[in-house]
């Protein structure tokens, strides 16, 4: 410290036995600058055995310190356990297919989503993680596609989604995930849509309910 400007300065060469060597983070004064050769005052307890203080040199009188102490931070624990929000904008094919006596139908609907998932994640000691949550999803139809066969007779085209066409366009429902991370770069998930709303007509009633499988990899 340049005792003239009350400025640290150059690179600190403070430790602590048994600690690792502090870092010149501009050390926090544990006294309202107490500066030179001065007795403290207020005699404040500096806790001047604590792991995460380091001398400068100065003595200790009549339990007043006639110097400076300086504290650095000291190893903070890694969080292991921890809760995080995610938004996700998806693009989602969904879709059915069915096996009668006389043939087979299939539909394919292509949906925009956005998933809202609450995870829990547990990071492992290998620094990988294990990740689970579950949230709401809503959903916009944008396409879709049909084929069908019968009697040997094909037929297939598209879908329109609206409210007087084929199937409604809006879906929400619940979604459920889990997940492995690897190296902090690559993720991936299992996630499960369990659609609420009819997505068909009043008559005929159907539901999306779909699995899906995601990888990611985290560019930062």
């Amino acid at each position: 410290m340049d005792i003239s400007t009350m400025h640290f300065n150059g690179v600190s060469d403070f430790t602590v036995v048994g600690e690792r060597e502090l870092p010149n983070l501009g050390y926090l004064v544990v006294e309202d600058l107490l500066i030179g050769l001065a007795d403290n005052p207020s005699g404040a307890n500096t806790n001047k055995g604590g792991p995460y203080y380091a001398s400068a040199g100065f003595i200790e009188e009549n339990n007043r310190l006639s110097g400076l102490y300086f504290v650095s931070p000291g190893k903070v624990a890694k969080k292991t356990d921890f809760f995080s929000l995610s938004e996700e904008l998806e693009f989602v094919g969904k879709g059915d297919k069915e096996n009668s006596g006389n043939g087979t139908s299939s539909n394919s609907l292509y949906y925009l989503e956005i998933p809202i998932v609450m995870n829990y994640n547990h990071i492992m000691s290998n620094g990988n993680a294990l990740n689970g949550g579950v949230g709401l999803y809503a959903a916009s139809g944008l396409f879709g596609h049909y084929s069908s066969t019968f009697n040997g007779m094909t037929t297939s085209g598209s879908i329109k989604f609206g409210p007087t066409a084929d199937y409604d366009r809006m879906d929400y429902g619940i979604v459920l995930k889990a997940g492995y991370t690897f190296s902090k770069k690559i993720s991936a998930f299992l996630n499960y849509d369990f659609g609420v709303r009819n997505i068909y007509s009043p008559e005929d009633k159907l539901f999306n309910r779909s699995l899906g499988i995601n990888v990611a990899y985290r560019i930062k």
